[in-house]
């Protein structure tokens, strides 16, 4: 008897809750998590594409905030508002930088703080 319990293996009971507490746990912070960073993408090909726009040099700061924001506005991102973009000189280029932060609720009390900063070159 005693050669046969040591021959057994396997997981226990407690081992397999523990098991999937832990990817429970995992499914929920990729799904809370995933939104923002798909939404990034949108936001850095919106940036991107506006930086290649020819027009964007004699466009005032406020014109090309509101550009950015339509161009948001298609991919249903309405949470950045216009004034994180800034426009700035650097090395002699113009460059566009966004700076913002997205809170996810994800369970009970407990929030993530995702921080993106995001730079494109004019061209």
């Amino acid at each position: 008897m005693n050669k046969y319990m040591k021959s057994m293996r396997g997981i226990t009971v407690l081992g397999m809750l523990i098991t999937v507490v832990l990817l429970v746990f995992v499914v929920v912070l990729g799904i809370n998590l995933a939104p923002p960073y798909i939404h990034h993408f949108a936001v850095q090909d919106a940036m991107e594409s506006l930086a290649k726009d020819p027009e964007l040099k004699s466009m005032s700061k406020a014109k090309l905030r509101d550009m950015f924001l339509r161009k948001l506005q298609v991919n249903y991102i309405t949470n950045i508002p216009a004034d994180k973009l800034e426009v700035t000189k650097k090395d002699g280029k113009t460059a566009l930088t966004l700076n913002y932060e997205v809170r996810v609720h994800l369970v009970a009390n407990i929030d993530a703080v995702i921080k993106f900063n995001e730079e494109a070159l004019v061209e």
